[in-house]
């Protein structure tokens, strides 16, 4: 059986492999850790790897932490789970997209985003 999602993101996804790790906010002693990679970001939000299930949900709220750039600082989050896709692949990583609530440093993810994107628009209408 295949899911099926309706897009709904605002933005542009930069397809973007960063180590995550995190947790979900539950509450006192009830927070489940997670780690894993981002598939893709945008200005809004991003698509995460996950290797344990570890109860997400949608509207589910997370706590994550990367670094946007090897060396770079942690770049600190919050975010909540808008869905959750475990039939992508059933021996693989669990999909999530996860809407951005608060981040710190949102100048510097902007940045990010937009210098990959001028970089593969750059690949894909060479200047001559």
């Amino acid at each position: 059986m295949t899911a099926e999602f309706t897009e709904r993101r605002r933005s542009i996804r930069l397809p973007l492999t960063l180590s995550i790790s995190g947790k979900t906010v539950e509450g006192l002693f009830r927070n489940h850790s997670f780690a894993g990679e981002t598939e893709d970001i945008s200005f809004n939000g991003l698509c995460i790897n996950v290797n344990v299930p570890n109860g997400f949900s949608r509207d589910k709220r997370i706590k994550f932490k990367t670094q946007l750039y090897r060396g770079d600082f942690l770049l600190k989050a919050t975010g909540v789970v808008r869905w959750v896709d475990t039939q992508h692949n059933p021996e693989g990583p669990i999909r999530m997209g996860v809407e951005l609530a608060k981040i710190g440093h949102y100048r510097h993810w902007r940045e990010r985003i937009e210098e990959g994107l001028h970089r593969s628009d750059q690949r894909k209408f060479p200047l001559s």
